[in-house]
C-alpha cells in the first residue's frame, strides 16, 4: 500500500511557479464609484468613492529585482448616509474593486466595505457593516465602477517610493 501510495505521488505531474507580475501587471486602475446603498428600512442613500494609487514599481534587492505596489487610497467624494464621517480607511496594497477594506474612527469603531462582482465590468454589489457594535449588515446596495488604468511608477517616482 505505501509503495501504491509512492507511485502515485510521483506519477502527479508538478506545475512551475507562475512567473511573477511585471510592475505593468501589478499596477491597478483609479476606480471611480457611484453607488446607491439601502439601509434596512430601505431609505436609499448616495456614495461615491474615488480610489488610486497602487501602482507598481520594480525594487533592486541584493541583486535581483521585487516587485511592489504603492499603497492604495479611498476618498469619499459622497455619503448621503454618513456612515464614513470622520472615519479614515485602512492603507493598504490590496485590491478593494472586488475585495474588502475597513474604515477606523477609534478603537473599536470600525465600517467593513465589501465589493463583489456582478458579471459586468462595470456594476459590483456593495455590503457595509459598522462592526463596533454588531456584524450585521447595515447598508447594501450597487455601484456603478468606472475603471481607469494606469502606468507603473516611473524611474524618478520609483526612487521617491524606495525612500519613504
Amino acid at each position: 500500500m505505501m509503495a501504491t501510495a509512492l507511485l502515485l505521488q510521483a506519477a502527479v505531474p508538478v506545475a512551475a511557479p507562475a512567473p511573477p507580475l511585471s510592475a505593468k501587471q501589478l499596477t491597478m486602475p483609479i476606480v471611480e464609484a457611484t453607488c446607491k446603498i439601502a439601509d434596512p428600512d430601505g431609505r436609499a442613500h448616495d456614495l461615491r468613492i474615488r480610489q488610486t494609487g497602487g501602482r507598481g514599481y520594480d525594487v533592486p534587492r541584493n541583486g535581483s529585482t521585487h516587485r511592489a505596489r504603492t499603497d492604495v487610497k479611498h476618498t469619499i467624494l459622497r455619503d448621503t448616509a454618513g456612515v464614513f464621517d470622520g472615519f479614515e480607511f485602512q492603507i493598504g496594497p490590496r485590491e478593494t474593486w472586488p475585495g474588502d477594506v475597513k474604515a477606523f474612527k477609534r478603537p473599536g469603531q470600525t465600517v467593513q466595505m465589501q465589493t463583489f462582482g456582478t458579471g459586468r465590468d462595470d456594476k459590483y454589489a456593495i455590503l457595509l457593516r459598522r462592526k463596533w457594535s454588531n456584524p450585521d449588515v447595515d447598508l447594501l446596495g450597487f455601484c456603478d465602477v468606472k475603471k481607469t488604468p494606469q502606468t507603473p511608477l516611473d524611474a524618478a517616482e520609483t526612487e521617491e517610493a524606495t525612500r519613504q
